[in-house]
């Protein structure tokens, strides 16, 4: 009786292995018939552009360019100001005579030089800042612009080209290797650049939405 238990025991094991190994074919053969019945990408249809052409011909980059300077110039105005100020109470406080109104007066006169200190730094960062956020809107529109140019001639690969990098004269062993190893693009037909199209496309865009921003 324990032999024949035993011998049971083997075979319903022996099923079972081979069961699961049914299941588990079944499961790659699936696998592989689903990764077999996908589609094949579609043929590629290149474009490329020259990066730094089109952001030096948006018009808004103009546009923004005239709006950072008028607030540049207003924030210049107001610390120029404010040293006109800084000289005349420095003035003030050098022609008193030594006493308690002079000490007093040069306490206000530090306290002042320290908030004109403060503030062109705080001029400086927002000037930092907008212009950063300046280039980063204009980048993200050119980068749609790019896939809205793309899905309407069908371009299925749109490369920024750097066919025209060149290393400059005098260039140091390091600046070369940068150039060399940074550099993708060779040689390009010029039938794929449509950096025009893409100048015109992101320019009428901005002409239609009236301001920057």
């Amino acid at each position: 009786m324990a032999i024949r238990s035993a011998r049971w025991s083997t075979g319903l094991a022996l099923c079972m292995a081979i069961g699961a190994l049914g299941v588990g074919g079944v499961g790659a053969g699936m696998a592989y018939s689903a990764v077999a019945r996908r589609a094949a990408p579609p043929a590629a249809v290149v474009a490329t552009f020259d990066l730094e052409r089109v952001f030096n011909s948006l018009e808004e980059r103009t546009a923004r360019q005239t709006e950072f300077k008028t607030y540049a110039d207003s924030l210049q105005k107001e610390l120029t100001d404010l040293e006109g100020k800084l000289k005349d109470e420095q003035s003030k406080v050098d022609a008193l005579p030594e006493g308690p109104d002079k000490t007093k007066a040069r306490a206000a006169f530090v306290e002042m030089r320290l908030n004109a200190e403060v503030k062109k730094k705080v001029a400086e960062a927002l000037l930092e800042q907008r212009g950063g956020q300046t280039f980063v809107d204009l980048y993200r529109k050119i980068n749609a612009g790019v896939a809205t140019l793309a899905k309407q001639n069908n371009y299925t690969i749109v490369l920024s080209s750097d066919e025209k990098a060149v290393i400059p004269d005098g260039a140091s062993s390091q600046d070369i290797q940068r150039v060399m190893q940074l550099r993708r693009l060779y040689y390009v037909a010029p039938g794929h650049d449509v950096t025009d199209d893409l100048i015109t496309l992101l320019n009428n865009e901005f002409k239609a939405g009236g301001k920057p921003g």
